[in-house]
């Protein structure tokens, strides 16, 4: 019985989401996360609550539930990359740029290889200088091609 109240309670937070009424989906979400559970794990609870918080660009709470949800899965790129994207939205870009070197020298990547990739344009472009030798470091030892300015 629980189980299902439990799977029915994450469904209706995930429609209140996918309606972008964040705020109640957080809602929802933390009856939810103070559940017994079984089915469902408190990263994947977390990571909607981050993401309801990204998205209704209330990027400070979004970053705390990044960096709990880290605390859970460490090597979760969706986690890494969500802190990356709060650090940039909050304008700490070298904190972004941190996350994004820390997270890589772990782990493999798959879902920042598009963000290192954009990140060498913006260099080429003259962009970003500052952090050049980290980005290229990055892109070497992931194999993540150089795209020349203009490329799609």
């Amino acid at each position: 019985m629980n189980r299902m109240l439990e799977k029915e309670k994450f469904k209706n937070g995930s429609i209140l989401q996918d309606e972008e009424n964040y705020q109640d989906a957080i809602k929802v979400y933390n009856e939810v996360l103070k559940m017994d559970r079984v089915l469902i794990k408190d990263i994947d609870i977390i990571l909607q609550i981050a993401s309801c918080y990204f998205h209704s660009k209330d990027f400070s709470k979004s970053l705390n539930y990044f960096i709990r949800a880290q605390k859970l899965d460490p090597s979760c790129e969706v986690v890494s990359l969500g802190i990356y994207l709060s650090f940039v939205e909050l304008g700490n870009t070298k904190s972004a740029i941190s996350e994004l070197y820390d997270y890589s020298c772990k782990y493999s990547i798959d879902l920042y290889r598009d963000t290192i990739e954009e990140l060498m344009v913006d260099i080429s472009r003259g962009n970003a200088i500052i952090f050049k030798d980290t980005i290229y470091k990055i892109g070497k030892r992931h194999d993540v091609l150089v795209k020349p300015a203009g490329s799609c």
